[in-house]
């Protein structure tokens, strides 16, 4: 631990993963909850999962941690390359080849430009070095995440889960028909898929706590408009930050906005407190 601390390189691995490991709380905690209720194991040998795929259960180096990702570590000293093998029955994305961590201010990871690729087949050389394990998303997953200024080691005041448990942010891989569906242990629940001629994205949610959510969607369209079965108005803004700003609950808007560099969708929505289901339209 001391070693850590006292060099500047180690400190800063150290917390890239620290705050990795931390923003991956909700998953990491449904996952808890589904291992008490099931027995399955939160990281699992693709034995679990794809017991027919012979290629997959021969891995070694990889696993999946929860049902919809998939790490590859790398293990070997001066190792800065990984050969992943994706296994049969479902579309992987890789996550990590542009994974954007924002060290500054708040350790905050940010989605780039995404490829699906099919499963059964190895994707070779994927970058692995000290700032980088190769991850792969399952397409049509969606992964929840806490706020990350959430980090218990700040100096002074810390910053717990509790002060920021008004806010879910939630990273969306829509799988090849531009679904996905995702839940959280204390009951949300969103489901994604097409709709209006396959011209819109339509989302359901249901979420008992009321929260701000986040979203990050990677997609090759920018959004004219988004709607409500609410009648909440959305505001375009300029960039991400305006969306994912920490505001006071009683300032907080619905607003979105595309990043046009790294083709990505951010939505803030802010769910109304009179009912938990909801219902979104994203008009392209």
């Amino acid at each position: 631990r001391v070693q850590v601390f006292t060099n500047n390189q180690t400190e800063y691995v150290w917390r890239k993963y620290a705050k990795l490991r931390t923003q991956l709380f909700p998953y990491i905690y449904t996952l808890a909850h589904e291992a008490h209720a099931t027995g399955l194991p939160i990281t699992r040998h693709h034995l679990l999962a794809y017991y027919n795929d012979e290629t997959a259960i021969q891995q070694e180096y990889q696993y999946t941690f929860g049902n919809d990702l998939l790490v590859a570590p790398i293990v070997h000293q001066n190792q800065l390359e990984q050969d992943v093998y994706l296994p049969l029955g479902e579309n992987w994305i890789d996550i990590s080849t542009n994974l954007i961590y924002d060290h500054d201010p708040d350790g905050r990871y940010r989605l780039g430009k995404i490829d699906i690729f099919h499963g059964g087949q190895w994707i070779m050389n994927v970058r692995g070095d000290l700032l980088t394990i190769p991850l792969f998303a399952r397409a049509g997953s969606i992964i929840p995440l806490i706020d990350p200024s959430v980090f218990t080691l700040n100096h002074g005041q810390p910053i717990s889960i509790y002060d920021r448990s008004y806010i879910l942010h939630l990273w969306i891989f829509l799988n090849e028909q531009n679904e996905a569906n995702g839940l959280v242990w204390d009951g949300f629940n969103i489901q994604i898929n097409t709709c209006n001629l396959n011209q819109s994205l339509c989302m359901t949610i249901d979420d008992p706590l009321n929260r701000l959510l986040v979203l990050q969607l990677p997609f090759n369209k920018s959004p004219n408009t988004i709607t409500s079965s609410t009648m909440q108005s959305f505001e375009r803004v300029n960039n991400w930050q305006i969306v994912a700003k920490i505001l006071p609950k009683e300032q907080l808007q619905n607003c979105f906005t595309y990043d046009i560099e790294n083709h990505v969708i951010w939505i803030a929505i802010v769910l109304p407190q009179q009912q938990s289901s909801f219902q979104y339209q994203i008009d392209f």
